[in-house]
């Protein structure tokens, strides 16, 4: 029976399956469409507890997974070319890699990630796995806990080897690595060499020639990319050389999605390339700079007025700065009655929330785009900026999905938005390598959710507070192409559509930093973060160590810091890019 199944009948069954092996969810409404089963399937996988499940359910499990897996698309070791020094970096989704081993960055409980649809590496890896790696991972730490007590844990930096089952790889080392707590220390920065050297040591023990490690701690254990990447890189050079041959002469890491146009220059693989080329000459740690505040805010004043060329790398703390925060009052204004039903505590953990139909979670989304792409931004952050940079050369990095600087008048040109936009959709899977505009709709779906626009054509919530969290069926947004089902243009895997736009603002990047080169230019940080440091902050590092005539400028709140072999060249100012900007103008 199962070999005449397709896919979609595979799906179907095994939602309502797990629908039936939950217990608690036995009831929930089934979407009608792919990707709403899909991701109910995924969610109640996520939180299904180790316990046997029917042979023929797994079986069908299998079969579905392993068709996913090769939806995915394949990728060997021959596919990765070597950087250097044995070494290949790859960017991409870890569970399509054909190889001996891949690593997982687990918990201390090491039975996976139980929160629903979380983006982590440990919940990708078990749900593309299927339920039986929860349960050899828990039959693994009950034998532990029979030696050493009920209330074992797997300590920092000690492999556990599982079969891979669905994914094309061959085994899954899981490894838990360090947690900061607060300041890094020297012990920290062991733990996390000793989880690549042991990791190396189980691999050449049990026979395994090719691994593929993603990056260890640097998630929600808080340890700092660069120091990491550092490491990371270094250990596993002095264990190549030590044990030379056996091994393949390559070390994949894993960390964002990226695809690969030819026909232009890419300035978003371009400078990510040149910032990990450039971060193992930071060797030697970071500082916070040099000078007062005061003296700082003057120094960019006048580097703002005499540089030749300005290149901005902006991050999420521009755009909280601004007002547009995912939590709190305004969180609570525009989804109260999220909260109140499903128990929803912020925007961003919304978008992930596994909603019982399409109509839900269509709602959910009319709202997260609307107020976060189709209305100004509470504060004037992004115009005050633009006043200070409109009459110069200058060109707009950013990982910022709200395109707030188009609203506040940057030009579009002069703008590259490297992870997506609220504004577009794109087909499920990105096949067609389109997007589409979704104002309309947008607009369409947040009245007949009830909002009432107010004297300025704002959607507000109505008086009486009455609204639906649900859309008409005949709202729910398709492919104008071909009907199919569409999600989000944000980038979060290999799926995410870099269309023609994307690509032309990516060669133009480029083509602005060609420019750059030998002339005085000010690589201004603002706002950015420690989560994604290859593709503003290590560039940016790696720019201006290369120009004698360049500057740096960081301005962040409690992480304005630079490597210190560009301090003398470098100005970093702590504090809310807000207010700073303020002080800049005055």
């Amino acid at each position: 029976m199962n070999e005449k199944m397709t896919q979609e009948q595979r799906l179907a069954y095994l939602v309502e399956a797990f629908k039936e092996d939950s217990g608690a969810y036995r009831n929930l409404q089934t979407p009608a469409d792919t990707e709403g089963k899909r991701i109910l399937l995924r969610s109640l996988m996520n939180t299904r507890m180790p316990r046997k499940l029917p042979d023929e359910v797994l079986a069908i499990q299998d079969e579905y997974l392993t068709e996913r897996n090769a939806e995915k698309g394949i990728v060997t070791v021959k596919d990765i070319p070597v950087i250097r020094d044995h070494l290949s970096l790859w960017q991409g989704d870890i569970t399509r890699l054909s190889v001996d081993a891949i690593v997982n960055a687990a918990n201390s409980q090491m039975l996976g990630c139980f929160v629903p649809m979380h983006t982590c590496i440990d919940n990708c890896i078990h749900t593309f796995a299927g339920v039986q790696l929860r349960a050899e991972c828990n039959r693994q730490m009950n034998r532990l806990r029979a030696r050493y007590g009920s209330s074992y844990e797997q300590p920092t930096a000690v492999p556990m080897l599982t079969d891979a089952y669905n994914l094309p790889a061959k085994k899954i080392i899981h490894i838990v690595g360090p947690i900061v707590e607060g300041r890094l220390t020297p012990e920290l920065e062991q733990d996390l060499a000793a989880c690549y050297t042991n990791t190396l040591d189980l691999c050449r023990e049990s026979g395994l020639r090719s691994v593929a490690f993603c990056c260890i701690s640097t998630g929600v254990f808080r340890f700092p990319n660069q120091r990491a990447a550092e490491i990371a890189v270094q250990t596993v050079r002095d264990w190549m050389q030590t044990h030379q041959g056996q091994m393949y002469s390559r070390m994949r890491i894993n960390n964002t999605m990226k695809r690969f146009y030819h026909e232009q220059p890419n300035g978003y693989l371009e400078t990510i390339r040149k910032g990990l080329d450039t971060v193992h000459h930071f060797r030697s740690g970071l500082c916070y700079g040099t000078g007062t505040r005061k003296k700082n805010i003057a120094r960019l004043k006048q580097k703002l007025q005499t540089a030749d060329t300005i290149v901005i790398g902006a991050g999420a703390g521009l755009s909280t700065s601004a007002g547009l925060t995912y939590s709190g009052e305004r969180f609570e204004r525009y989804f109260f009655d999220f909260k109140k039903r499903f128990g929803i505590t912020d925007m961003y953990s919304g978008g992930f929330y596994p909603f019982p139909d399409e109509e839900t979670r269509w709602a959910w989304w009319a709202r997260h785009i609307y107020y976060n792409r189709y209305i100004d931004a509470p504060k004037p952050v992004y115009k005050n900026l633009l006043a200070l940079v409109k009459d110069k050369n200058y060109f707009v990095i950013t990982t910022n999905v709200d395109h707030q600087f188009q609203r506040a008048g940057f030009e579009k040109e002069r703008l590259f938005y490297t992870q997506g936009d609220y504004g577009l959709f794109q087909t499920v899977g990105g096949k067609n390598g389109k997007t589409y505009n979704n104002k309309d709709w947008v607009i369409q779906a947040m009245a007949a959710q009830g909002f009432v626009p107010d004297a300025d054509g704002i959607f507000q919530v109505p008086e009486d507070r009455l609204l639906s969290m649900r859309i008409p069926h005949e709202l729910i947004p398709r492919c104008p192409d071909d009907g199919s089902a569409v999600t989000m243009n944000l980038r979060s895997d290999d799926t995410f559509v870099e269309d023609a736009g994307w690509r032309e603002a990516s060669a133009r990047y480029a083509a602005f930093l060609e420019s750059c080169k030998k002339k005085h230019v000010l690589y201004w940080e603002i706002g950015v973060g420690a989560n994604t440091p290859i593709i503003i902050k290590y560039p940016f590092w790696a720019l201006t160590m290369e120009n004698p005539n360049a500057t740096y400028a960081c301005l962040n709140y409690s992480e304005a810091v630079c490597p210190i072999q560009i301090e003398s060249y470098s100005i970093c100012i702590d504090g809310d890019c807000g207010e700073v900007l303020n002080a800049l103008q005055s």
